[in-house]
Protein backbone atom coordinates (compact mmCIF):
# COMPACT_ATOMS: atom_id res chain seq x y z
CA UNK A 1 0.00 0.00 0.00
CA UNK A 2 1.27 3.44 -0.93
CA UNK A 3 2.17 5.95 1.72
CA UNK A 4 -0.68 8.32 2.52
CA UNK A 5 -0.07 12.04 2.29
CA UNK A 6 -1.84 14.85 4.05
CA UNK A 7 -2.87 18.03 2.29
CA UNK A 8 -3.95 21.31 3.77
CA UNK A 9 -6.45 23.42 1.87
CA UNK A 10 -7.62 26.96 2.40
CA UNK A 11 -11.34 26.65 1.82
CA UNK A 12 -13.35 29.56 0.54
CA UNK A 13 -16.96 30.11 1.61
CA UNK A 14 -18.39 27.94 -1.18
CA UNK A 15 -16.18 25.00 -0.24
CA UNK A 16 -16.80 25.47 3.48
CA UNK A 17 -20.59 25.62 3.09
CA UNK A 18 -20.65 22.54 0.89
CA UNK A 19 -18.32 20.56 3.13
CA UNK A 20 -20.15 21.52 6.32
CA UNK A 21 -23.49 20.57 4.73
CA UNK A 22 -22.16 17.00 4.48
CA UNK A 23 -20.87 16.70 8.04
CA UNK A 24 -22.83 15.67 11.07
CA UNK A 25 -22.18 18.51 13.56
CA UNK A 26 -21.90 15.95 16.37
CA UNK A 27 -18.95 14.32 14.60
CA UNK A 28 -16.98 17.31 13.27
CA UNK A 29 -13.79 15.25 13.44
CA UNK A 30 -15.01 13.54 10.27
CA UNK A 31 -14.28 16.67 8.21
CA UNK A 32 -11.04 15.20 6.67
CA UNK A 33 -12.88 11.97 5.80
CA UNK A 34 -15.74 13.85 4.12
CA UNK A 35 -13.34 16.08 2.20
CA UNK A 36 -11.28 13.08 1.06
CA UNK A 37 -14.43 11.18 0.05
CA UNK A 38 -15.75 14.15 -1.94
CA UNK A 39 -12.45 14.63 -3.76
CA UNK A 40 -12.39 10.91 -4.62
CA UNK A 41 -15.92 11.24 -6.02
CA UNK A 42 -14.88 14.28 -8.05
CA UNK A 43 -11.87 12.51 -9.59
CA UNK A 44 -13.97 9.43 -10.31
CA UNK A 45 -16.53 11.61 -12.03
CA UNK A 46 -13.83 13.31 -14.13
CA UNK A 47 -12.48 9.92 -15.23
CA UNK A 48 -15.97 8.80 -16.19
CA UNK A 49 -16.66 12.01 -18.11
CA UNK A 50 -13.29 11.82 -19.91
CA UNK A 51 -14.33 8.52 -21.51
CA UNK A 52 -17.07 10.34 -23.43
CA UNK A 53 -15.05 13.28 -24.75
CA UNK A 54 -14.38 12.52 -28.39
CA UNK A 55 -11.52 14.73 -29.54
CA UNK A 56 -8.29 13.84 -31.29
CA UNK A 57 -4.77 14.37 -30.01
CA UNK A 58 -4.36 17.33 -32.36
CA UNK A 59 -7.62 18.91 -31.19
CA UNK A 60 -6.63 18.46 -27.56
CA UNK A 61 -3.20 20.01 -28.15
CA UNK A 62 -4.83 22.97 -29.94
CA UNK A 63 -7.12 23.41 -26.94
CA UNK A 64 -4.14 23.25 -24.57
CA UNK A 65 -2.26 25.77 -26.73
CA UNK A 66 -5.28 28.08 -26.47
CA UNK A 67 -5.03 27.96 -22.67
CA UNK A 68 -1.24 28.24 -22.43
CA UNK A 69 -0.59 30.88 -19.75
CA UNK A 70 -4.25 31.13 -18.72
CA UNK A 71 -4.92 30.40 -15.06
CA UNK A 72 -8.65 29.80 -14.54
CA UNK A 73 -9.93 31.28 -11.32
CA UNK A 74 -11.02 28.83 -8.67
CA UNK A 75 -13.73 31.24 -7.57
CA UNK A 76 -16.02 30.63 -10.56
CA UNK A 77 -15.19 27.44 -12.46
CA UNK A 78 -18.65 27.36 -14.03
CA UNK A 79 -18.00 30.70 -15.70
CA UNK A 80 -14.83 29.31 -17.30
CA UNK A 81 -16.76 26.26 -18.44
CA UNK A 82 -19.47 28.43 -20.01
CA UNK A 83 -17.02 30.59 -21.97
CA UNK A 84 -14.55 27.75 -22.58
CA UNK A 85 -14.57 28.02 -26.37
CA UNK A 86 -13.70 31.75 -26.48
CA UNK A 87 -9.93 31.23 -25.99
CA UNK A 88 -9.97 28.47 -28.58
CA UNK A 89 -11.93 30.57 -31.06
CA UNK A 90 -9.49 33.47 -30.59
CA UNK A 91 -6.49 31.17 -31.06
CA UNK A 92 -7.96 29.86 -34.30
CA UNK A 93 -8.89 33.30 -35.66
CA UNK A 94 -5.83 35.27 -34.53
CA UNK A 95 -3.08 32.64 -34.67
CA UNK A 96 -4.42 30.20 -37.28
CA UNK A 97 -4.05 27.44 -34.69
CA UNK A 98 -6.30 25.15 -36.71
CA UNK A 99 -3.80 25.25 -39.58
CA UNK A 100 -0.82 24.85 -37.25
CA UNK A 101 -2.26 21.73 -35.63
CA UNK A 102 -4.00 20.36 -38.77
CA UNK A 103 -7.45 20.59 -37.17
CA UNK A 104 -10.78 21.59 -38.66
CA UNK A 105 -11.36 24.62 -36.42
CA UNK A 106 -15.07 25.05 -37.10
CA UNK A 107 -15.74 21.37 -36.34
CA UNK A 108 -13.78 21.57 -33.08
CA UNK A 109 -15.70 24.65 -31.95
CA UNK A 110 -18.98 22.89 -32.78
CA UNK A 111 -17.90 19.87 -30.70
CA UNK A 112 -17.07 22.12 -27.75
CA UNK A 113 -20.35 24.01 -27.99
CA UNK A 114 -22.21 20.68 -27.80
CA UNK A 115 -20.27 19.62 -24.67
CA UNK A 116 -21.87 19.73 -21.26
CA UNK A 117 -20.52 21.98 -18.53
CA UNK A 118 -19.10 18.84 -16.87
CA UNK A 119 -17.21 17.87 -20.03
CA UNK A 120 -15.75 21.36 -20.32
CA UNK A 121 -14.65 21.28 -16.67
CA UNK A 122 -13.04 17.91 -17.34
CA UNK A 123 -11.14 19.44 -20.26
CA UNK A 124 -10.00 22.35 -18.08
CA UNK A 125 -8.70 19.83 -15.56
CA UNK A 126 -6.90 17.90 -18.29
CA UNK A 127 -5.35 21.07 -19.72
CA UNK A 128 -3.77 21.85 -16.37
CA UNK A 129 -2.40 18.32 -16.13
CA UNK A 130 -1.13 18.47 -19.72
CA UNK A 131 1.20 21.36 -18.90
CA UNK A 132 2.53 19.54 -15.85
CA UNK A 133 2.98 16.08 -17.41
CA UNK A 134 3.10 16.52 -21.21
CA UNK A 135 6.62 15.22 -21.85
CA UNK A 136 5.90 12.03 -19.94
CA UNK A 137 2.59 11.01 -21.55
CA UNK A 138 2.19 9.25 -24.88
CA UNK A 139 -1.29 9.36 -26.41
CA UNK A 140 -3.30 9.43 -29.64
CA UNK A 141 -6.71 10.47 -28.29
CA UNK A 142 -7.97 12.51 -25.37
CA UNK A 143 -9.28 9.36 -23.64
CA UNK A 144 -5.85 7.77 -23.95
CA UNK A 145 -4.20 10.89 -22.52
CA UNK A 146 -6.47 10.80 -19.49
CA UNK A 147 -6.02 7.05 -18.89
CA UNK A 148 -2.23 7.25 -19.32
CA UNK A 149 -2.04 10.20 -16.95
CA UNK A 150 -3.67 8.18 -14.17
CA UNK A 151 -1.43 5.18 -14.91
CA UNK A 152 1.67 7.39 -14.84
CA UNK A 153 0.74 8.81 -11.45
CA UNK A 154 0.01 5.35 -10.00
CA UNK A 155 3.56 4.27 -10.95
CA UNK A 156 5.19 7.18 -9.13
Amino acid sequence: MKERKQYKIDADEFLLLNTEARINPEVASRRPFVTERDIARYYSLLSFIARNIDISKEEFILICDSYNGVIPSKSDPLLYARVFSLNIEDNIKLNKADERFAVEGKTLLEKIEKMSIAERLCLLDAIEMFFVKKPEIQFDTFQEFYQNLIKLNSQN
